[in-house]
């Protein structure tokens, strides 16, 4: 799971070598922003069939990988 959220970040940042040396970059040290942020939500959310609390949502919330997979452990549990 954890790798397939790295390469969904992946695909969302302009730097195309994101792996899990990355893990506590912020989506700004990726090059990733809100948009692309919301994008990567979204494909999270459809690809692992969960739904994320409106106020995780914002990058202040989920600042880096580490926090986002976690997050999504957590929604699967």
């Amino acid at each position: 799971m954890e790798n397939k959220i790295i390469n969904i970040v992946n695909r969302y940042s302009p730097q195309n070598n994101v792996d899990k040396s990355y893990i506590n970059c912020s989506w700004e040290e990726l090059g990733i922003d809100s948009i692309s942020f919301i994008k990567l939500i979204i494909e999270i959310e459809n690809s692992f069939e969960i739904v994320f609390e409106i106020d995780y949502i914002i990058p202040e919330m989920l600042p880096n990988m580490k926090s986002l997979i976690d997050y999504v452990i957590k929604r699967l549990n």
